[in-house]
């Protein structure tokens, strides 16, 4: 070690031969306004070989200057000693004290030490040295391809941890009695993305953070980082993770339903229309929205007609949205490249299914809404996955899809709210960060805002008087009728004149409201003007008899609880049948493909045409039982419990329509299959045979 050498020089590179900046215009002064008796030197080109080792020669070449300067500061301080400094460091206060130590060096707010400063009081310093021979033992420049595997902090941070370098401490270290590493608060108070600041009595320089080496991309998310604008970067990483992350194998799996779908949709075009979607569109195509359904089904649907006017649209997005989701659902499951082609094989079975594929080309509000629900089924599984500690656009999304379920469906507000509910105590008992929980809340304040905002706005009085409220009400009340309750003449009257007694009981089921309120002899008018008395006779005679809404619900509730058939169920919208024993579609579809829709007619007909196949594949109950039984299975042998979530939506669905089941129709349980094929999925999966069934009590994914 030379002690008489002359280190009271300031060493800075630049490279690349631009103007300098008015940032290192600026931060040249602070030097020299505090070290005025120091040497300034630059380095470049001019004056330093830049082959004189692969690392340099490669990174020069490539002109990421950033890490010709990450070699040559520690060469230059190698042979000369003295301080270095990044032109993007800023001196604000004295620091002489400082200098009086051998070497020294600070962290930054990632707990790992940078070399924007470094001090080395005289030349050949064993650890500045040591730190060369790092760069000039290196064969290739960024051999892994990730230039933060070359960046000078993760290079320092592994040199002196095996010097008991302590990245999480607050304190000076002094390093094997010849080097101070300071903490954040002295050199870098200035934290990368300015909002983690620490600046402190102690703090005498700024690192102002350039980051030249980064991309462009980079260096734009961390301008909106350092504007407060976190959630844009949190958007824009999304995007970029699904760029960085989707797979031919991806690509693979969201052609299956895609394809199939889309032969289906032009095997039945345009598509199969239902009296609630042709409600819907016409308030559309008429620009008259009312809450007859919601408020939200029908604008989405206006929103679509934007692009193409044809309520064909609707059912092309529920194609890409089933197949995005279905994506995704495979990605999660599948570990690593194993799996790939139980899933090719299970995502076509699971398209070829009636319901499914029918569903997807069928203009109803349920199916999106559906769709919406196994999202969320998707999403709960990644909270298994994380232990609840979900990421921060994992939470925006989960909001996104709370508030979209309860303004989709009237139904919907008991899954979210419910789902809520159980999610905030799951995070709040795993210690998820207090800051990602107020940006869920906050998203879910504002998603609600911006469906609430405009419906105010918006939304248009019905013109239909009866509703949800009012056809529940007429449909108990025949079940009233229907078991002969004894009435008082007044109020036998009154319901006559609605419609006449004897006919309400010949037409009154459990199983479908449409029966009496379609029916021509029905007083539609009287009714809606006198329902507050029909409801006070209905709750008259209800809370003396009981036993027969008891019964009502019973029946009327099948579909949700019942395995077996129990009256009519409707499952599929055909206006037009064909003979008593075939169960195609639709006659009045033009098909533009009839050879598809002669396949697609097949398979329906095969599904129906035998009893035992009908009653389990169009029978949601079962495919609930199913999805519990599943589950409860993969719980006994995984050992853990968070498995049920998984069925929380599902379940939840079914409950909401305890109280307002109108009618044996299948669509509102459609949600039953989704889950069945996911559930179905955890237990084929190779990945849940290899960690589950064969090592008893470990968990799906370890």
């Amino acid at each position: 070690m030379d002690n008489s050498a002359n280190t009271k020089i300031i060493h800075y590179c630049w490279f690349g031969g631009k103007p300098l900046s008015k940032l290192t215009l600026d931060c040249i002064e602070s030097w020299k306004k505090y070290l005025p008796d120091f040497e300034i030197k630059q380095w470049d080109e001019t004056n330093f070989d830049v082959n004189q080792c692969t690392f340099i020669k490669e990174a020069y070449e490539q002109k990421k200057w950033a890490f010709v300067a990450d070699y040559t500061r520690f060469k230059i301080l190698d042979e000369f000693g003295g301080l270095y400094l990044d032109t993007d460091m800023e001196i604000t206060a004295d620091i002489s004290k400082h200098l009086e130590k051998d070497l020294f060096l600070g962290k930054e707010d990632s707990n790992m030490i940078n070399a924007a400063v470094v001090w080395s009081k005289y030349p050949n310093n064993t650890h500045i040295h040591n730190i060369l021979q790092v760069y000039e033992n290196s064969k290739v420049f960024n051999p892994t391809g990730d230039l933060f595997d070359q960046s000078v902090p993760k290079i320092l941070t592994k040199y002196f941890k095996e010097y008991s370098f302590k990245s999480d401490s607050d304190e000076v270290q002094f390093l094997n009695n010849d080097v101070y590493i300071y903490p954040m608060e002295y050199f870098y108070p200035l934290s990368y993305d300015h909002q983690s600041n620490k600046f402190t009595d102690k703090s005498c320089m700024i690192h102002h953070f350039d980051a030249t080496w980064t991309s462009k991309g980079e260096q734009i998310k961390t301008k909106l980082k350092r504007k407060n604008m976190k959630w844009v970067v949190h958007i824009i990483d999304f995007f970029v993770a699904i760029k960085r992350n989707v797979t031919p194998k991806d690509i693979a799996i969201f052609l299956i339903p895609l394809i199939i779908f889309l032969v289906a949709l032009l095997s039945f075009w345009p598509g199969i229309s239902t009296y609630d979607g042709n409600y819907q569109w016409n308030q559309v195509q008429n620009n008259y929205i009312t809450d007859a359904h919601p408020f939200l089904s029908t604008y989405f649907m206006k929103v679509l007609s934007n692009i193409w006017n044809s309520k064909t649209i609707v059912l092309l997005f529920q194609i890409l949205a089933f197949s995005f989701i279905w994506t995704c659902i495979c990605k999660s499951l599948r570990k690593k490249d194993s799996g790939i082609k139980v899933q090719v094989i299970y995502t076509i079975i699971t398209c070829l299914m009636p319901i499914i594929f029918v569903y997807s080309i069928t203009l109803w509000k349920d199916v999106i809404y559906s769709y919406a629900l196994l999202a969320l089924t998707l999403m709960l599984y990644v909270g298994i996955k994380k232990e609840w500690k979900y990421r921060t656009l994992d939470l925006i999304s989960i909001a996104f899809l709370l508030v979209f379920i309860q303004g989709y469906r009237h139904n919907g507000i008991v899954v979210s709210v419910i789902t809520l509910l159980i999610l905030l105590v799951l995070l709040f008992k795993n210690k998820v960060k207090k800051k990602a929980i107020l940006v869920f809340g906050a998203c879910l304040v504002i998603f609600y805002l911006m469906i609430a905002i405009p419906k105010q706005i918006i939304v248009k009085p019905s013109l239909d008087i009866m509703g949800a409220k009012e056809g529940i009400t007429i449909l108990m009340t025949g079940s009233l009728i229907k078991d002969n309750v004894e009435m008082e003449p007044q109020d036998l009257e009154y319901l006559n004149t609605l419609m006449p007694i004897d006919l309400w009981r010949e037409l009154y089921t459990p199983y479908l409201i449409n029966t009496v309120c379609l029916s021509p002899s029905f007083n539609r008018e009287k009714t809606e003007k006198t329902y507050d008395q029909l409801l006070k006779i209905f709750v008259k005679y209800a809370v003396k008899n009981p036993g027969s809404i008891i019964v009502h619900y019973i029946k009327a509730d099948a579909l949700l609880w019942s395995p077996y058939p129990l009256g009519y169920t409707y499952i599929f919208d055909f206006s037009e049948w064909g003979p008593p024993e075939h169960y195609g579609f639709d006659s009045k579809v033009q098909s533009k493909f009839e050879q598809g829709k002669t396949f697609f007619d097949g398979i329906i007909n095969a599904s129906m045409t035998n009893r035992y196949v009908r009653n389990i594949l169009y029978r949601p109950a079962t495919a609930m039982y199913l999805a519990i039984a599943i589950i409860i299975f993969i719980v006994h042998k995984t050992k853990n419990k968070k498995y049920y979530f998984v069925l929380l939506p599902m379940l939840l669905n079914t409950l909401s329509y305890i109280p307002v089941n109108l009618a044996q129709d299948l669509r509102y349980l459609y949600i039953n299959y989704l889950t069945l094929s996911f559930v179905v999925f955890l237990l084929i999966m190779p990945k849940f045979k290899d960690n589950a069934m064969l090592k008893k009590g470990e968990d799906i994914n370890e």
